[in-house]
């Protein structure tokens, strides 16, 4: 789980919106973490229970947690920017 201010994708396999928000995250931000949570269920249910969400990706940038179609690149990016203390 995202415990302090990190960067970090949950995907599962063949998630194609998964697949997307791991490259765009990481196109912009090199020390991103990527858990891929296909065959870990205790981590699935971590994180069911800490967004109430049922929906891939999990994208956590700082205190910020974006699941779903939530996950898109212009939410990513604004949040990239508020992370990085750039509000232009």
């Amino acid at each position: 789980m995202n415990t302090n201010n990190d960067i970090k994708v949950y995907g599962i396999d063949g998630c194609h919106r998964c697949e997307e928000a791991e490259r765009f995250v990481l196109s912009k931000v090199k020390n991103a973490t990527i858990v891929n949570i296909t065959n870990n269920l205790d981590l699935q249910a971590e994180l069911i229970n800490a967004t109430q969400q049922m929906e891939m990706p999990v994208v956590f940038i700082g205190q910020e947690v974006f699941c779903g179609d939530d996950a898109n690149n212009k939410n990513l990016e604004e949040a990239l920017k508020r992370y990085n203390g750039n509000t232009n």
